[in-house]
């Protein structure tokens, strides 16, 4: 009777500290998501400003707070989504490296860098109707950088 019971205390414990060190890596990266959310949502905020001015995006009410892209490429996937609404239909690809050239000089001006490279770059982009969709990653770490990779591949 006595080695059930230890042997129940023992696994007690081992759930215990499993579910806390579960915990902590989840609070871990839920600080990680929303100190990178902070940076790429100031970013997109410049780019926004200034696409304002070229007359591409719709002055009204484009509120810049992004969306983590997807928990399925893995948790530590650095990467928001955004809408605008635009004034008319756009060239994507051109709108791709303007908004490239504006987070590199977001990026360079506020040290936001992984290798000597701008860490925040564009991942993904569409217009559909008058709404244009841009995902943003953040490059700070190896996860993202796959992410991107994987991107590349589909």
């Amino acid at each position: 009777m006595p080695i059930i019971i230890l042997i129940i205390i023992i696994l007690v414990l081992i759930i215990t500290y499993a579910s806390y060190k579960r915990t902590k890596k989840k609070r871990a990266i839920k600080i990680i998501q929303l100190n990178a959310k902070k940076i790429v949502d100031g970013s997109m905020a410049d780019v926004e400003k200034n696409l304002r001015g070229t007359g591409i995006i719709d002055k009204s009410n484009n509120e810049i707070d992004g969306e983590l892209v997807a928990d399925v490429w893995g948790k530590l996937v650095l990467a928001f989504h955004y809408k605008m609404k635009v004034i008319k239909d756009v060239s994507i690809d051109e709108l791709k490296n303007d908004i490239n050239q504006e987070l590199a000089i977001f990026a360079k001006e506020n040290d936001i860098m992984w290798n000597n490279q701008p860490a925040l770059v564009v991942s993904d982009i569409w217009q559909k109707d008058y709404e244009l969709n841009v995902d943003i990653a953040y490059i700070k770490n190896d996860e993202t950088l796959e992410y991107l990779d994987d991107l590349k591949k589909v």
